[in-house]
């Protein structure tokens, strides 16, 4: 399973950019880190992917997963 993921991150030429972990440019800029976060979440659905969302310095805030996940030793199905 490849760990491609999405990342929201500012834009050095302003804005915020939603890019593929393994991508060399941005699949989409936006105006507003909202905005940005909104889409991203979608593709992250979309693809099963994590979300991370970086702050205005290009940490990371937060993580989320879309992913399937694995199962439990207890859980049945």
């Amino acid at each position: 399973m490849s760990k491609v993921s999405m990342h929201v991150a500012p834009n050095p030429d302003g804005g915020w950019s939603v890019t593929k972990s393994s991508a060399t440019r941005a699949s989409r800029v936006f105006a507003t880190q909202l905005e940005a976060i909104a889409f991203g979440r979608y593709a992250a659905k979309k693809a099963a992917k994590e979300l991370y969302v970086h702050g205005i310095d290009g940490t990371i805030r937060y993580k989320s997963s879309y992913g399937q996940a694995p199962m439990l030793a207890g859980d049945k199905k």
